[in-house]
C-alpha cells in the first residue's frame, strides 16, 4: 500500500520511463506541424483581405464625401452664374469624425474671391454622414483629410 501512495505523489520534474513515449517523438507528433502551414498561410489571406476591405471603405467614403462637397459647390455656384465666367479651384478641408468640414483652405488659378467665399460657406455649411469606425481605425481620429479639384465654365 505504501508504494502505490508514493508513486501517485511522485515530484512533478522528474521523468520516469512509463513517462516517456515509446518512439521517437518526431514521428509520433509530425501531423501536428503539416496543419500549422495551412493555417499560417490562412490567416496572412486573412490579414490582406482585411487590409483590402478596409482600403476599400476608406476609398468609399471618400468618393462619398466628394460626391457630396462637389454637389455643394455647384448648386451655391449656380445660384448665382453671373459672378463667375471660368473657375478653376482646388479645395483641401478636414472632414470631424462626426461628419463636419473644418480647415477648409482654396487655392486659385483663375482668382475670384466671390467664388472661393462661396465654395468656402457651402462646404462650412454641408453636413456630411459621420465618418465610420473602419476609416477612423485606418486613418486615425484627428479627422480624415480630403481635397479636390474643381473647373467649372459656362
Amino acid at each position: 500500500m505504501q508504494s502505490n501512495q508514493s508513486m501517485s505523489q511522485r515530484p512533478h520534474c522528474q521523468i520516469s520511463p512509463v513517462s516517456l513515449p515509446r518512439h521517437p517523438p518526431a514521428v509520433d507528433y509530425l501531423y501536428l506541424v503539416r496543419p500549422m502551414r495551412c493555417s499560417a498561410i490562412f490567416l496572412v489571406l486573412l490579414a490582406c483581405s482585411l487590409c483590402v476591405a478596409a482600403a476599400t471603405v476608406v476609398r468609399d467614403y471618400q468618393a462619398l464625401i466628394g460626391r457630396i462637397t462637389d454637389r455643394a459647390i455647384e448648386d451655391a455656384l449656380y445660384k448665382q452664374p453671373s459672378c463667375w465666367n471660368k473657375l478653376s479651384m482646388k479645395v483641401r478641408f478636414n472632414v470631424t469624425d462626426d461628419g463636419h468640414i473644418r480647415d477648409v483652405k482654396i487655392t486659385s488659378d483663375i482668382r475670384n474671391n466671390w467664388a472661393e467665399d462661396t465654395a468656402r460657406r457651402a462646404l462650412l455649411a454641408t453636413r456630411l454622414p459621420p465618418v465610420p469606425k473602419e476609416v477612423l481605425t485606418r486613418v486615425g481620429h484627428n479627422g480624415l483629410y480630403s481635397s479636390a479639384e474643381l473647373r467649372m465654365g459656362r
